[in-house]
């Protein structure tokens, strides 16, 4: 992959979708360590500022959007990096609508606001949750699946039409932060030394794991990294690894010392439960050379003294 020149770099202007977030404010405070020029559209700016620490312009999204596009069009940005999300794998009436105003309407509506820029360049952000079958082609697993799906054959046609390169990145399970939505590393830590057994599934399910800080390094690279031979293409992020739910818990159990109090079979499997996603690293690494650097029981004795979980590192 060609390398982008260090002038370039320096001189890219980043717009963000779900800059707050946890993995945004991660990836906007290492954009903003290496100088480049960030922008973060959010609806709550005073709350956006006690973020960030540094030079970062806020604009407001909410129900008074007429200020919105010029907002953009004034920073002008070259390069969007779209990470909001709504995430949920329920599928009644409100969190359908949810679900499309956030992941279809909201993005649809910024490219609009985009229509008129110098935008060259537009990182999409999916789910492996999109490759139910695997990542060979598109099957949604759920409702926010298809969502994101749904999205990304409107981005194309946005391409095509305002002459933009984009490309799309599939984290799989990100691990190593304090996250509002709920996932299985979270419930098992949660029954450590629990009176109380914390209901799961059997727990068989073979996930990819891929700390926080790796997800943003690639995120980073990619953006120091810019070329046109990445027009369409998508980007499976993880370690290449499976790993059960049952035996991330038996890690977690050895790594912090507690007994995970957990009823495994106590919450039957989804309709269209993934019973196995890992990431095809082979064509990460073949297209872009770049490589996740932390192992899975590294991130984890570190995402566990974050927590103040672990009791004895263990080696």
């Amino acid at each position: 992959m060609q390398t982008g020149k260090d002038k370039e770099v320096k001189s890219l202007r980043i717009l963000f979708t779900g800059g707050t977030g946890v993995i945004g404010k991660k990836l906007v405070a290492k954009c903003l360590g290496a100088g480049l020029e960030c922008a973060v559209i959010t609806r709550d700016v005073e709350k956006s500022r006690k973020g960030f620490k540094g030079k970062v312009k806020h604009i407001e999204y909410g129900p008074n959007r007429r200020n919105l596009r010029e907002d953009i069009l004034a920073f002008d940005p070259l390069v969007c990096v779209h990470l909001a999300s709504y995430i949920s794998s329920e599928s009644d009436t409100t969190t359908c609508d949810k679900l499309i105003d956030t992941n279809v309407r909201f993005p649809c509506f910024i490219l609009e606001a985009l229509r008129e820029s110098g935008l060259k360049y537009f990182i999409n952000t999916g789910s492996f949750s999109e490759f139910y079958k695997g990542p060979a082609r598109s099957d949604p697993a759920y409702f926010y699946s298809a969502t994101k799906i749904a999205f990304r054959d409107l981005l194309d046609s946005y391409s095509i039409d305002m002459g933009f390169v984009y490309f799309s990145i599939i984290p799989y399970s990100v691990y190593g932060i304090r996250s509002s939505t709920k996932k299985a590393i979270d419930v098992i830590l949660s029954s450590l030394s629990n009176k109380e057994p914390v209901d799961m599934t059997p727990g068989d399910q073979a996930l990819d794991f891929i700390h926080v800080d790796d997800v943003c390094d690639f995120y980073f690279f990619m953006l120091n990294n810019l070329d046109v031979k990445m027009h369409k293409r998508t980007y499976h992020l993880g370690s290449g690894s499976a790993t059960t739910i049952k035996d991330l818990a038996k890690l977690i159990e050895q790594l912090s010392m507690e007994k995970a109090n957990i009823r495994w079979g106590g919450i039957p499997y989804r309709k269209k439960d993934i019973m196995r996603a890992v990431a095809p690293v082979e064509i990460l690494d073949r297209d872009t050379g770049w490589r996740p650097m932390i192992k899975l029981r590294q991130g984890l004795k570190r995402y566990l003294k974050q927590k103040g979980s672990s009791k004895k590192s263990i080696s």
